[in-house]
């Protein structure tokens, strides 16, 4: 096996993990957007809340699921934060606009805002993951 050969093994091993720790930060963060609609749809029906508060609702849950997988997402790399973040949150965006367009019939302008806040808001994660400071444990 040549030196060539070994390091095109390396780097498919890595692009392996790469990717597994991609989808399992988007699988943690489409689990985390539907508990939050689900708590959020509670808290309207309980409270009474006006239906024009609904879209808050889902920008809040959109951009906290997609800070969760951003996060969740390069947590185990601790590189590359803003592009790993964003990309992490693509298949939560893939899953959003097929059920929207299922239910609705369409995407709109909604979806774009939630697109925009979404892909913000993991790249805000992935920041915070790079920059969150292990403890030191003192003996």
């Amino acid at each position: 096996m040549s030196v060539r050969q070994s390091k095109r093994g390396k780097e498919d091993s890595g692009r392996k993990k790469f990717a597994i720790t991609v989808l399992k930060g988007s699988a943690l963060g489409t689990v985390v957007f539907f508990l939050l609609l689900l708590i959020f749809s509670r808290v309207i029906l309980r409270f009474d809340i006006d239906s024009s508060l609904l879209a808050v609702f889902a920008f809040a849950s959109a951009a906290l699921a997609a800070f969760v997988s951003g996060f969740a997402a390069v947590r185990p790399a601790r590189k590359k934060g803003v592009p790993v973040g964003a990309l992490s949150v693509l298949p939560i965006l893939i899953v959003i606009a097929a059920v929207s367009a299922i239910a609705s019939g369409s995407l709109g302008q909604n979806m774009l805002i939630a697109a925009a806040i979404m892909l913000l808001g993991g790249a805000a994660g992935g920041v915070s993951a790079v920059n969150l400071r292990r403890k030191k444990s003192r003996r």
